[in-house]
Formats: structure tokens, sequence, C-alpha cells
């Protein structure tokens, strides 16, 4: 199923408005397509095996960088997560940004990820992290060849 980052940062809000807290692991990262920082891709966190950690994510800054966190903080529960990365644009082939108009992108059909797809393939995930205790710091290496 494809769906636009909008939709699984609004899912992974709502899936983790009661986990996390002050303790557990501080996620950072660097996302890097064909060798190069990516800016404004989306970095989602799902549970691996136990459904009780929550989902988390963040998104990548001009630098390729992003933190982790949901609506309870920047804290996510230790454990093994699926990481999935994706990078909506609109129908022009831009990246969303404060001046659009967001009821319109979220409309079927209005974003579209340009990554390829095993980045934010549930099934089949191309990443997976262990989550400690402390801080964490991921590199991905993305790559633009199917």
């Amino acid at each position: 199923m494809r769906c636009g980052w909008w939709a699984t940062a609004a899912l992974a809000l709502w899936a983790c408005g009661c986990s996390g807290g002050a303790s557990g692991g501080k996620v950072t990262g660097t996302v890097y397509l064909d060798g190069k920082a990516l800016p404004s891709a989306g970095v989602h966190f799902w549970p691996k095996d136990d459904l009780e950690l929550g989902v988390y994510s963040g998104k990548t800054d001009a630098e390729g960088r992003f933190e982790m966190s949901s609506r309870a903080g920047k804290w996510v529960k230790p454990g093994r997560y699926i990481a999935l990365i994706s990078l909506d644009v609109k129908k022009d082939g831009t990246v969303p940004g404060p001046g659009d108009d967001w009821n319109m992108l979220k409309r079927p059909g209005a974003l579209h990820n340009i990554l390829p797809a095993r980045y934010n393939n549930r099934s089949q995930p191309a990443f997976t992290v262990e989550v400690v205790e402390g801080t964490n710091d991921f590199p991905f290496e993305l790559t633009s060849e199917p």
C-alpha cells in the first residue's frame, strides 16, 4: 500500500499517543541518496515484532539529518524497528513547503514518492535497526537504482 508521508506521520502520531516518555533512546541519523545528503525525506520507524513499541517519525533537513520523535517526545522505546524512507513531491516534482495548501495536498494523487519503492515497503523492508537506551545514530545509504 502506498501512502504519502503525511498519512504515515498522522498514523505515527496517533499510534504513539501513549508511547515513550523521558526514557529510551535518542535517535538521529542521516539519509544519503547516491552518496549525497537527501533533504526533505520522511523517515519512519515501525516496530519489527513488538507493536507496543509505537511508531516514530522524522524529516531530514538540508544536510539529510533527522531526529525521531512522537507526540510524547523525542525518546524512542528500545527495540527492533523497520525503517521506512520516502520523499513525497507534488505533481510538478517540487517538495511541499509552508506556503502550500495542505488540505489540497491531502487529496489522493496530490503527492507521490520519488524514491525506489523498496525503501518504503513494510513487508520487505530495506532497513532494520535496533534502538538502545541512550544515543543512537543511524546512517541510511540509498541508491536511485531500482
